[in-house]
């Protein structure tokens, strides 16, 4: 702290203390000030202010919010529509006790195995079907028919 402002307290507080430690007359106002100073009051009340911690929150709302329904008028659903998903077999490796692990844009696979994917066209689902020495046989969901993945030439 700076010297001139811990002096300045020094000044103030000690007498205080040793004032009532010795039974003298205190000046209240003095003390009535440092409680002041100590003291912090919060509200909780909804209608004022907000979440300091969420500003953009509205957990604190008296009403909350409607949530629009979505009903479906037609009788057929929508088909699924995916983007085009782009998959890169990056390697293929012997694991334990034989089984072969694929790795499809940096997500370790065995046969029969899903998982979801990020990719340039979203996230998707990705089974793999099987794998074969130099290739990987997947599915994606969302996307008709199955899709062969081949090694890169020197890898």
């Amino acid at each position: 702290m700076n010297k001139k402002f811990t002096i300045f307290l020094l000044s103030i507080i000690l007498p205080v203390l040793l004032g009532s430690a010795k039974g003298a007359n205190v000046d209240t106002n003095l003390l009535r000030t440092l409680k002041q100073l100590n003291h912090s009051k919060f509200e909780n009340n909804p209608k004022v202010g907000k979440d300091p911690f969420f500003p953009e929150s509205d957990r604190r709302d008296p009403q909350p919010k409607e949530v629009p329904t979505i009903v479906n008028t037609s009788a057929t659903p929508h088909p699924k529509r995916v983007e085009v998903v782009n998959l890169v077999l990056k390697g293929i490796v012997n694991g334990k006790a034989g089984t072969r692990l694929a790795l499809i844009n940096n997500q370790t696979f065995t046969a029969g195995e899903s998982k979801y994917i990020r990719t340039s066209g979203g996230t998707a689902k990705v089974t793999c079907i099987a794998i074969l020495e130099r290739s990987v046989s997947v599915e994606v969901d969302g996307m008709a028919g199955k899709r062969e993945l081949k090694l890169k030439e020197g890898l």
